[in-house]
């Protein structure tokens, strides 16, 4: 066992929001995405312990993911081409047992504008070509070893 490790996995995301502009004026979205990671682990407690029948270990993580986005639904009538793919960075803590997996709490911030300036829309919330935006989330996951 060694403190260092790594890690590979890949999401399917769903996101479903309002966007209002302005007001009364509602526009419905709903995204999915495909959001292949990967990332190194680093064990706060010396993994000899494990061996020796500590049956947990507290784990810091950080990594990168990639948005994929496959569909884009949408009352305004926008298709995929008015969305960008990018980068994640993800920090995150993990309590790893050596029999459950692990259970992990990620925080990643979106390093791209979700929506491309360079679409042209006739109409919404899109037709100024104004709205800029990133997300952040905090995710809460549950990973098996192979």
């Amino acid at each position: 066992f060694s403190r260092w490790g790594g890690y590979l996995g890949i999401d399917y995301e769903w996101r479903n929001f309002l966007v209002m502009y302005p007001y009364p004026n509602v526009a419905y979205n709903k995204i999915h995405a495909i959001v292949p990671a990967v990332g190194v682990r680093y064990r706060l407690i010396n993994p000899l312990n494990e061996i020796q029948g500590v049956p947990f270990n507290i784990v810091l993580e950080g990594g990168i993911s990639y948005v994929i986005n496959t569909h884009y639904d949408n009352n305004e009538g926008y298709g995929l081409e008015a969305l960008n793919n990018g980068a994640r960075p993800m920090i995150g803590v993990a309590i790893t047992t050596n029999r459950f997996g692990s259970i992990h709490l990620r925080w990643s911030k979106d390093s791209f504008d979700l929506f491309n300036s360079g679409y042209e829309a006739a109409k919404g919330f899109l037709n100024n070509n104004i709205i800029h935006n990133n997300f952040s989330c905090i995710s809460i996951g549950w990973a098996l070893f192979l």
